[in-house]
Protein backbone atom coordinates (compact mmCIF):
# COMPACT_ATOMS: atom_id res chain seq x y z
CA UNK A 1 0.00 0.00 0.00
CA UNK A 2 1.26 3.85 -0.70
CA UNK A 3 1.43 5.96 2.40
CA UNK A 4 -1.34 8.03 0.60
CA UNK A 5 -3.87 5.06 0.97
CA UNK A 6 -2.26 4.47 4.52
CA UNK A 7 -3.15 8.27 5.60
CA UNK A 8 -6.50 7.93 3.74
CA UNK A 9 -7.26 4.75 6.11
CA UNK A 10 -5.80 7.07 8.79
CA UNK A 11 -7.79 10.06 8.39
CA UNK A 12 -10.89 8.19 6.87
CA UNK A 13 -11.75 5.05 8.99
CA UNK A 14 -9.99 5.18 12.24
CA UNK A 15 -10.28 8.75 12.13
CA UNK A 16 -6.57 9.53 13.05
CA UNK A 17 -5.15 13.20 12.66
CA UNK A 18 -2.32 13.92 9.66
CA UNK A 19 0.15 14.87 12.48
CA UNK A 20 -0.35 11.74 14.82
CA UNK A 21 -0.34 9.77 11.63
CA UNK A 22 3.10 11.17 10.65
CA UNK A 23 4.40 10.64 14.14
CA UNK A 24 3.63 6.77 13.92
CA UNK A 25 6.20 4.02 12.76
CA UNK A 26 4.85 1.62 10.15
CA UNK A 27 4.90 -0.88 13.30
CA UNK A 28 2.73 1.33 15.27
CA UNK A 29 0.19 2.12 12.26
CA UNK A 30 0.00 -1.42 12.17
CA UNK A 31 -1.15 -1.86 15.85
CA UNK A 32 -3.76 0.36 15.21
CA UNK A 33 -4.99 -0.73 11.95
CA UNK A 34 -5.28 -4.44 13.57
CA UNK A 35 -7.06 -3.28 16.60
CA UNK A 36 -9.58 -0.97 14.72
CA UNK A 37 -10.22 -3.63 12.68
CA UNK A 38 -10.79 -5.72 15.40
CA UNK A 39 -13.64 -3.08 17.20
CA UNK A 40 -15.23 -2.75 13.60
CA UNK A 41 -15.79 -6.39 13.62
CA UNK A 42 -17.14 -6.86 17.70
CA UNK A 43 -19.29 -3.94 16.30
CA UNK A 44 -20.82 -5.69 13.38
CA UNK A 45 -21.29 -8.90 15.59
CA UNK A 46 -23.49 -7.47 18.11
CA UNK A 47 -25.84 -5.69 15.43
CA UNK A 48 -25.99 -8.62 13.87
CA UNK A 49 -26.74 -10.46 17.39
CA UNK A 50 -29.37 -8.17 18.02
CA UNK A 51 -31.07 -8.35 14.82
CA UNK A 52 -31.24 -12.34 15.22
CA UNK A 53 -32.52 -11.90 18.31
CA UNK A 54 -35.07 -9.27 17.41
CA UNK A 55 -35.95 -11.72 14.16
CA UNK A 56 -37.02 -14.68 16.92
CA UNK A 57 -38.98 -12.55 19.36
CA UNK A 58 -40.74 -11.23 15.82
CA UNK A 59 -41.21 -15.04 14.46
CA UNK A 60 -41.69 -16.86 17.87
CA UNK A 61 -45.31 -16.43 17.65
CA UNK A 62 -46.22 -17.77 14.49
CA UNK A 63 -44.33 -21.11 14.77
CA UNK A 64 -45.15 -24.00 16.61
CA UNK A 65 -41.68 -24.87 18.05
CA UNK A 66 -39.91 -22.79 20.03
CA UNK A 67 -36.71 -21.41 18.46
CA UNK A 68 -33.63 -20.23 19.63
CA UNK A 69 -31.80 -16.70 17.82
CA UNK A 70 -28.75 -19.30 17.46
CA UNK A 71 -31.52 -22.30 15.66
CA UNK A 72 -33.48 -19.34 13.68
CA UNK A 73 -30.23 -17.70 12.31
CA UNK A 74 -26.52 -19.30 12.34
CA UNK A 75 -24.02 -16.72 12.08
CA UNK A 76 -20.47 -17.97 11.08
CA UNK A 77 -19.08 -17.08 14.35
CA UNK A 78 -21.49 -20.01 16.41
CA UNK A 79 -19.12 -22.67 14.91
CA UNK A 80 -16.35 -23.74 17.36
CA UNK A 81 -13.30 -23.85 16.05
CA UNK A 82 -10.99 -26.04 17.28
CA UNK A 83 -7.03 -24.90 17.87
CA UNK A 84 -4.51 -26.74 16.27
CA UNK A 85 -2.22 -28.09 19.00
CA UNK A 86 1.04 -27.01 18.21
CA UNK A 87 3.35 -29.69 17.12
CA UNK A 88 6.52 -29.41 18.39
CA UNK A 89 9.81 -32.03 16.83
CA UNK A 90 11.15 -34.31 19.46
CA UNK A 91 14.62 -31.43 19.53
CA UNK A 92 12.49 -29.05 19.95
CA UNK A 93 10.42 -31.05 23.09
CA UNK A 94 13.04 -32.15 24.90
CA UNK A 95 14.81 -28.44 24.65
CA UNK A 96 11.56 -26.70 25.82
CA UNK A 97 11.30 -30.02 28.91
CA UNK A 98 14.99 -28.69 29.71
CA UNK A 99 14.45 -25.23 30.00
CA UNK A 100 11.30 -25.96 31.93
CA UNK A 101 13.58 -28.39 34.33
CA UNK A 102 16.12 -25.69 34.67
CA UNK A 103 13.82 -22.65 35.43
CA UNK A 104 12.41 -25.30 38.71
CA UNK A 105 15.85 -25.13 40.10
CA UNK A 106 16.57 -28.98 38.55
CA UNK A 107 19.74 -30.06 36.88
CA UNK A 108 19.51 -33.52 35.00
CA UNK A 109 22.94 -32.83 32.60
CA UNK A 110 24.95 -35.53 33.20
CA UNK A 111 28.41 -33.67 32.50
CA UNK A 112 28.32 -30.39 35.34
Amino acid sequence: MTTQELLGIAMGRIGISYDDFCRLTSEEFDHVFKEHEKKCELLDRADWERTRILASIIIQPHVKKKLTPKRLLPLPWDKKTKRKKESLTDKERAELFDRRLKECGWNLDVNA
